[in-house]
């Protein structure tokens, strides 16, 4: 066998997805799409871990699909490079890029399929929301668990064989099984859960009360965006599936082989950057979020230099805290009316704060 070729997981092909030299001129576009999914979904990684307002059931899922976009834009990074440079990372180069690119696209699927479900229990069985909301964590961890399983063939060589010619074959069986897991099973799945969901949502009386209209507009909102996300992936991954199939048909495609399996798989990345803006465009959380990270300092109360009172005392959540705010308040009374020059070095507390509330008034405005 020729030392010089690089064998690939494709039947009769010769050429890598990640090689521009056979592909049409897309360095500066690839280039454009990867800052783009690295900027965004960052952004979205880091929302979504930091800010308590942001780590809702939702926004857990989000957190999944940001790191699993952001991972494969990283990958992709690497692997293009990699051609770029005329590296080499063995003979099992290939058989590594196929296995991280379907584990991606295996978490995506899975990831998605899960939001549907959490929306459809929010809006259709909110009595048995509160079980699945305690379990999202754990079905966040088993789909990355199960998507490696999944994969894992890929890599080890399900009923791989080489022949003269430096070609290698994956079965039939695995490929079709591939294929159906990744996206005719979500998309059946999406089908039978989005159609409730929207009749729920979009299909039921006005709501007079005020506080439930805004509520419903929220959970539309939210559902929104998951529909679009949803829609965007699956359509994106379409093209890269239906020629998967046909390959395994052992469809020829002659010399526009390689632009034609460069171009789907381009087609396909495409969602790693859409994906995030459509998330920010519909969720609140995450521009709050960065609000919030911006301006924190600046919000920060002041507090008595004496005491040992910090910023989160604020927070009126346990009843020692509020009983601490009020000592700490008095003493700064008492040092106020001996000495008012050091009525600056304290805290401007209000009474609102000292019930658990969160306006910022001064007690001392009233003296």
């Amino acid at each position: 066998m020729d030392s010089n070729k690089t064998c690939d997981l494709r039947t009769n092909s010769n050429c890598s997805i990640f090689n521009l030299n056979q592909a049409p001129p897309l360095e500066w576009v690839w280039i454009c799409l990867i800052t783009i999914s690295v900027v965004f979904n960052g952004f979205t990684v880091v929302a979504t871990s930091i800010q308590k307002q942001a780590r809702s059931t939702v926004n857990k899922f989000i957190l999944s699909l940001s790191l699993s976009d952001l991972f494969l834009t990283l990958t992709i990074s690497f692997f293009l490079y990699e051609e770029s440079q005329d590296l080499s990372i063995g003979k099992y180069g290939p058989r590594i890029k196929e296995s991280i690119l379907h584990l991606f696209h295996s978490v995506l699927a899975m990831n998605i399929v899960a939001v549907c479900f959490e929306r459809y229990y929010a809006v259709c069985k909110p009595l048995k929301f509160n079980s699945y909301r305690r379990k999202v964590i754990y079905i966040i961890v088993s789909i990355w668990i199960v998507s490696a399983l999944i994969v894992s063939p890929l890599l080890l060589g399900c009923h791989i064989h080489s022949n003269g010619s430096c070609e290698e074959e994956i079965c039939a069986v695995y490929g079709f099984s591939l294929v159906a897991i990744l996206h005719l099973v979500p998309t059946v799945l999406l089908l039978c859960i989005i159609v409730p969901i929207r009749s729920q949502l979009w299909s039921s009386a006005p709501i007079s009360h005020i506080s439930l209209r805004i509520r419903n507009h929220q959970t539309r909102k939210i559902t929104k965006m998951i529909g679009i996300v949803t829609a965007l992936s699956f359509t994106l991954w379409t093209p890269c599936s239906l020629f998967l199939i046909l390959k395994k048909f052992r469809m020829s495609f002659g010399s526009f082989e390689c632009i034609i399996w460069s171009s789907v798989y381009f087609v396909s990345f495409s969602h790693c950057c859409l994906n995030p803006i459509v998330y920010m465009a519909y969720n609140s959380a995450l521009w709050g979020g960065l609000k919030q990270l911006r301006w924190r300092k600046q919000t920060e109360l002041h507090y008595c230099s004496d005491s040992c009172l910090s910023p989160r005392d604020f927070k009126m959540e346990k009843p020692w805290k509020k009983q601490r705010l009020s000592t700490i308040s008095q003493s700064c009374l008492q040092v106020s009316e001996k000495s008012p020059t050091s009525l600056s070095s304290c805290s401007y507390l209000s009474e609102n704060e000292l019930n658990g509330k969160a306006n910022i008034n001064t007690i001392f405005s009233k003296m």
